[in-house]
């Protein structure tokens, strides 16, 4: 069922993206324009894909200080839960802590990290997740 539903709701997604370029063509105007106009003149941007090798502490802050510091990438994104699936114990968390630690200290309050959870955790469990890790100040 929880796999149906993500495929349910990318074909919707895709439906959806396909109807607003339908109407984008039918009115020659882009898409953005429709969905209610310039919002921005620039979009910020995240370092994605940064993290190579083991997940220790300094190995994570070895490589983020590397896209952040010397590529001065504002923010980050970053996938600590890769090895879990759907819901996490508190002693899964308590292995992600120390990595998020590190890479909030290697970048300072002013750089964003952001979280990709791919989906995998249920209502309750991103919740929990939410809470524990709350101190790291996490974009998204």
């Amino acid at each position: 069922m929880w796999r149906a539903g993500r495929l349910i709701n990318a074909v919707a997604a895709a439906i959806d993206i396909a109807l607003w370029d339908i109407a984008g063509k039918y009115h020659g105007e882009p898409v953005w324009k429709l969905l209610g106009g310039k919002v921005r003149d620039e979009i910020p941007v995240y370092a994605n894909g940064w993290h190579v090798g083991e997940r220790t502490p300094e190995n994570y802050a070895r490589h983020v200080k590397k896209a952040v510091k010397e590529q001065e990438y504002p923010a980050l994104k970053c996938d600590p839960f890769a090895h879990y699936e759907y819901t996490m114990s508190d002693d899964q968390l308590d292995e992600i802590a120390p990595l998020l630690e590190a890479v909030r200290e290697a970048v300072g309050k002013d750089n964003g990290i952001a979280f990709d959870c791919h989906a995998r955790f249920t209502r309750r469990n991103a919740i929990q997740v939410a809470e524990r890790l709350e101190e790291y100040d996490i974009m998204f």
